[in-house]
């Protein structure tokens, strides 16, 4: 059976978690377990957003809509996988964050 996710995509969204890494850190991402669930809904949230402006008619761009919908997906999965599935436990262990304060409150606003 050929799985419904080519390979090629998989390596998109493997090439996007790894640049979010590079650019945040990974405990600024949603792999971190320890992140709240909320802060998570801002990071997916502002990539959804990215999402909406890439099908614009001002400002819509085939590639850039293929680049944001990766990095949609490469943060909803990164989400996922930071949570305890039935089963097992977060899958992957992590420092936790230094308070559980969120890091967006401490942000300033642009």
């Amino acid at each position: 059976m050929k799985l419904p996710i080519d390979d090629l995509t998989i390596s998109a969204l493997q090439a996007a978690m790894l640049a979010a890494i590079a650019k945040h850190g990974e405990n600024r991402t949603p792999l971190n377990p320890h992140m709240l669930n909320p802060d998570k809904l801002v990071i997916l949230a502002e990539e959804f957003g990215e999402v909406a402006r890439a099908c614009t008619y001002d400002e819509g761009d085939h590639d850039a809509l293929i680049k944001e919908l990766v990095q949609t997906a490469a943060m909803a999965l990164a989400w996922a996988q930071s949570l305890d599935w039935p089963g097992r436990g977060a899958m992957v262990p992590m420092v936790p964050m230094e308070s559980r304060e969120s890091p967006y409150t401490r942000m300033p606003r642009s």
